[in-house]
């Protein structure tokens, strides 16, 4: 079975300086150790550090050469854009590349960045602040952070994407601050969405589930509703007819309040519910009977309402629980983008005005149907 990417890489945090700072200098600084710095335009302002590598360890050199020429495609397309090489002064930019010698996929990865390197006493420094980046077979740094809820038997995760568009291979993300555009190839989904079998089959074992309750509410709950019936009964012997009915409407009262909690923690740990309730449930507390609802939802997605599970035909793009397609990545051609994601900032990071409105021009300014054309190859 091919390989799936989950390894977590690095990722800037939007709210704080210094992390934007630090994830830089890890993400692009450290690359700069080993790639030349070239001035390439607006008065020394506009810099390129392209990466010059030609072997990759387990890669051959005419994969490495083919993938290369789809890096230049990208770079050299990026590189003649005016947002990018002619930032206003006293504004710096810079376009940078880097090829992974170690990948997740099992294909050729690289990464692209133009960054704003903060300007020191006049001079365009090595630190790099807010960036707009390009990710070139790199499936992790899309799912990194993502909400995970739980994994497939084999372990491989769940997650939940706040998706806002989607069409044939493409998907548009945001939140948290960023925006991440996916093109995939189009061969095969690259996510596909986690069945209510799927769901039931790994963690539904932990959760527990409408399914959990309703069997609850018919046997245990019925159980004790009426051995709690009885035993007021036969306590109020003593006292009037009214009274009986007072401490009966209470004792209903409460447990009708049981009820509700219950149902209100479904798609909560299974543990919590063992903790509540003072029983195992291990494994769904009782066979559901064939007839009931939830039965009928076997072959329903699995879907991420208000922090629970719930089996529905028509699950919102954003709360679907989706997995990595197995079949999406064509180990056989590691040296072809096969996805293309692209990210940026929301909201200003640590930038002025002038600097901010640069960024997202060149977010504007992007050529989309390139990129998907790049994924498509």
């Amino acid at each position: 079975m091919p390989r799936t990417p989950h390894t977590l890489p690095r990722r800037q945090t939007a709210t704080l300086a210094l992390a934007i700072v630090a994830a830089a200098v890890v993400n692009v600084t450290g690359a700069m150790a080993q790639v030349a710095v070239k001035a390439a335009g607006a008065d020394g302002r506009f810099t390129v550090a392209l990466d010059p590598k030609t072997a990759v360890p387990g890669f051959s050199n005419r994969q490495v050469d083919a993938f290369r020429q789809s890096l230049e495609s990208l770079t050299d397309r990026m590189a003649a854009m005016p947002e990018v090489n002619a930032p206003g002064a006293p504004l710096c930019l810079r376009l940078s590349s880097w090829i992974e010698v170690q990948s997740e996929s099992g294909l050729l990865e690289a990464s692209v960045d133009v960054s704003r390197p903060v300007r020191i006493d006049g001079r365009c420094t090595e630190l790099m602040g807010a960036t707009v980046q390009v990710w070139l077979n790199r499936a992790d740094s899309l799912l990194t952070s993502r909400l995970k809820v739980g994994a497939s038997p084999d372990g491989e995760p769940w997650y939940v994407l706040p998706i806002t568009r989607e069409r044939d291979g493409f998907m548009a993300i945001e939140d948290d601050g960023e925006q991440i555009e996916v093109y995939a190839h189009g061969g095969a989904p690259f996510l596909v969405p986690v069945t209510w079998t799927e769901f039931s089959a790994g963690v539904g074992a932990s959760i527990w589930t409408q399914a959990d309750y309703d069997a609850w509410l018919a046997h245990d709950y019925r159980d004790l509703l009426d051995a709690a019936r009885r035993e007021s009964a036969a306590n109020g012997s003593s006292v009037s007819a009214d009274l009986r009915s007072e401490i009966l409407a209470a004792v209903e009262e409460g447990f009708a309040a049981q009820a509700e909690m219950m149902r209100s923690m479904i798609g909560q740990p299974r543990a919590q519910m063992e903790q509540l309730t003072g029983r195992p449930f291990s494994q769904p507390p009782r066979t559901v009977p064939t007839d009931n609802a939830v039965s009928d939802s076997r072959d329903q997605m699995a879907c991420w309402i208000e922090h629970r599970a719930q089996a529905s035909t028509d699950c919102p793009a954003h709360s679907r629980l989706l997995r990595v397609n197995p079949g999406y990545f064509d180990l056989e051609r590691p040296d072809q983008v096969q996805l293309v994601l692209v990210r940026t900032a929301t909201n200003p990071e640590s930038e002025d005005g002038a600097a901010y409105a640069g960024r997202r021009a060149i977010w504007d300014a992007l050529d989309r149907g390139a990129l998907a054309a790049l994924a498509r190859r």
